[in-house]
């Protein structure tokens, strides 16, 4: 039987809460029991997998999952002895990819080119939870979901304003999330089959520092021509 490690699921799933909180990504949407597909691979199924795309301080693209999965108990698969079981497929050019929080110690989720993956040991009971983060270069023409076992169902938010993006046929645009302060831009799927592909066209819109100071001198320019002007018509009147 498959046990908890002896770590402490509800305290780590409660700090995973707190560090999406601010984003408001784990509201994003609640679990159905029709995103429960029964189809898996390898006894681990994603019911759900939660993703924001945002920029970081760098300037390039930084993405937050947090994939809700389960074992299936019934699958003939011993964990422990198993080797690595794969989580996401991420793409070549990803960096800084790392567990962030969760059911799972994060010393256990490891970052093997290409996949993201759970070693040694069981996982545990039930659905548990895994946060991840990692970034994609500001000149990425895409991002790419690689379901590398069956999803019930992708959640993907996109910063509104910041982030332009263009979704593939797969994505179906919901009520949009985030707050006033970050909104975002939502979109679902249905259930995914193992080692498809959800794809998010990108154009990296957001003015650096450079262009950000050239459009305030610019403007600041222009504001003083247009002041001399004024100043000088009320003069000759």
């Amino acid at each position: 039987m498959m046990t908890r490690g002896g770590f402490e699921p509800c305290r780590r799933r409660a700090a995973l809460r707190r560090l999406f909180f601010f984003s408001g990504l784990l509201g994003a949407t609640a679990f159905s029991a029709s995103a429960q597909t029964e189809t898996t691979a390898d006894g681990i199924q994603i019911v759900q997998r939660q993703v924001r795309v945002t920029w970081d301080e760098a300037g390039d693209y930084r993405i937050y999952e947090i994939l809700h999965a389960r074992a299936v108990a019934d699958s003939g698969v011993d964990h422990a002895s198993s080797g690595p079981i794969p989580l996401v497929r991420l793409q070549a050019s990803v960096s800084e990819a790392r567990a962030i929080g969760g059911d799972v110690p994060l010393s256990r989720v490891v970052y093997d080119r290409p996949f993201l993956s759970i070693v040694e040991g069981d996982v545990p009971d039930g659905i548990f939870q895994i946060g991840i983060t990692y970034v994609l270069p500001r000149e990425s023409a895409a991002a790419e979901f690689v379901a590398v076992v069956p999803v019930g169902e992708l959640v993907l938010e996109v910063a509104a304003g910041s982030v332009e993006a263009r979704p593939d046929r797969s994505l179906t645009r919901v009520d949009d999330g985030g707050n006033d302060y970050r909104p975002m831009i939502r979109y679902t799927t249905g259930e995914l089959a193992a080692d498809s592909t959800v794809r998010l066209a990108l154009a990296a819109t957001r003015a650096d520092w450079r262009s950000r100071l050239a459009v305030l001198l610019a403007t600041a320019t222009l504001a003083f021509v247009v002041g001399v002007r004024v100043w000088r018509g009320r003069s000759s009147a």
